[in-house]
């Protein structure tokens, strides 16, 4: 990085990291693809659960309208710090509600349309969290989830726990570098949603390249996932030598895919 160059890392959090610069890249094309796969309609409520900065629940906001609602629930009040939206004459207002994904502060049958990407496979008791879900839904709702695919790497959070490892910064928590553990397959996402109950259930693979407007941001998107913190702690000359790593990497690749499970069930 040359001296007349702003500093690369000028870490502030990890939810400003994620909606920067994370959300734009490997978020919302994500959220693209859920809401097509489970699509909502104009005037639907909508609960987006473990919502992050909200790429499903900022998207849904346009497609179900002024008359819809979007819920976003997550457990984080920073990341729900980012998710508020006032409505507009084209979309629905943004409410975000702190609430676990298994206990949600929501009333049973009142939702159209559930939504939950890349988090159920950080819930401990996935069951009743889906039963939570269908709890909640009307009857004839939909819920739709997306979870990182086993049959591949989850990018670009298992390059970032390579590259750490190569820079000898020790896991943040137990099983940090293992991105395995964040990943599940069609069969254990179409067996959990069958279990509880749901009806019309449907799962299919979908790929998505994950495009960085420019190395940089490939960097920078490192303090909006869990390694951020760890990264902030480290002294200058390991920050600038992390990054450098991550943009070397970002620029001799070839394209990267990220492969996600995507997940549809209806309620009877």
């Amino acid at each position: 990085m040359s001296d007349s160059e702003p500093a690369l890392f000028n870490f502030t959090s990890v939810p400003d990291g994620y909606r920067d610069y994370l959300q734009p890249v490997v978020f919302d094309p994500w959220a693209r693809e859920l809401l097509a796969f489970v699509p909502p309609s104009l005037g639907d409520v909508v609960l987006d659960v473990a919502a992050g900065t909200g790429a499903v629940a900022h998207a849904a906001a346009r497609i179900v309208g002024p008359g819809g609602r979007v819920i976003a629930s997550d457990v984080s009040p920073l990341m729900l710090a980012e998710v508020r939206l006032e409505a507009t004459e084209d979309r629905a207002a943004v409410e975000p509600l702190e609430s676990p994904a298994d206990h949600l502060a929501v009333t049973d049958g009142v939702v159209d349309a559930v939504y939950c990407q890349q988090g159920l496979q950080f819930m401990a008791d996935r069951h009743a969290v889906v039963a939570e879900w269908l709890r909640v839904l009307r009857s004839g709702g939909a819920l739709g989830v997306a979870v990182w695919s086993d049959q591949s790497p989850p990018e670009p959070f298992a390059t970032y726990a390579r590259i750490l490892q190569d820079h000898g910064v020790a896991e943040p928590y137990p099983n940090a570098y293992d991105t395995s553990v964040v990943t599940m397959s069609e069969s254990e996402i179409e067996g959990l949603l069958t279990a509880v109950g749901s009806e019309q259930t449907t799962v299919r693979t979908v790929e998505v390249p994950l495009r960085w407007p420019e190395p940089r941001w490939a960097a920078l998107g490192i303090t909006g996932s869990t390694y951020g913190p760890s990264v902030a702690a480290l002294g200058h000359p390991e920050q600038e030598a992390l990054f450098a790593a991550i943009q070397e990497r970002a620029v001799g690749n070839l394209p990267v895919i990220m492969r996600a499970v995507l997940g549809r069930a209806v309620v009877g």
